[in-house]
């Protein structure tokens, strides 16, 4: 029997413990930033080619240091109206803040990739896609606890309720949030055409 080729009884029930949540929030115009988001982008690498690398393989990064930066403040207002949405998901104290504390540029080429890594030291991290395109690459999201991947049973097909890695399609216009604890990667790129997302992290005070 396979779940779904019959009821279960109604005694049976099931209660998802310790949920990992990844929130998406799809721009409704991207258009209407991701040009001047992109333009920016460049014009950044171009001002400091060396960047840095953190988790980036092959590609470039900046510097962390962008959030207050004039060309990026549309995108922050986009992004805390998705926190204040996640705060509401989430029953977080409506008097604790919750704000982007860091945010920097990556510009992905053919052959680049992240390598796996958290955000640490922060509640949430996130990326927002600029510029994306089939075989750009993927962000990839693994199962927190390196216990559970040992003690699975063999599953007859991968679904999101027993799978060890999830994928999240990059689109332009789109933003996701996850758990800073939430080991991720991003794939290679695998065509010639430059990927741009703008990663970020989200922390917190307590008002008062």
């Amino acid at each position: 029997m396979r779940p779904g080729d019959a009821s279960p009884p109604p005694s049976f029930s099931v209660t998802p413990m310790f949920p990992t949540f990844l929130f998406l929030h799809d721009h409704p115009d991207p258009a209407l930033i991701n040009e001047e988001l992109a333009q920016f982008s460049f014009a950044a690498r171009a001002a400091d080619p060396t960047g840095r690398a953190i988790s980036s393989r092959g590609g470039w990064q900046s510097h962390p240091n962008m959030r207050l930066r004039a060309e990026l403040q549309p995108l922050i207002r986009f992004i805390d109206d998705t926190i204040a949405w996640v705060k509401v998901y989430l029953d977080i104290d409506d008097g604790f803040d919750l704000r982007v504390s860091d945010m920097w540029l990556n510009i992905n080429g053919k052959g680049s990739y992240n390598t796996p890594h958290i955000h640490g030291n922060t509640f949430f991290g996130g990326v927002y896609y600029v510029k994306t395109h089939e075989g750009c690459g993927q962000i990839q999201f693994h199962e927190p606890s390196n216990i559970r991947e040992y003690h699975c049973p063999p599953y007859a097909r991968s679904t999101p309720r027993n799978c060890l890695v999830q994928q999240c399609a990059a689109e332009p216009g789109r933003l996701c949030i996850f758990p800073a604890y939430l080991p991720h990667e991003v794939t290679e790129n695998t065509v010639d055409e430059e990927r741009i997302s703008i990663a970020f992290n989200i922390n917190g005070v307590m008002r008062g």
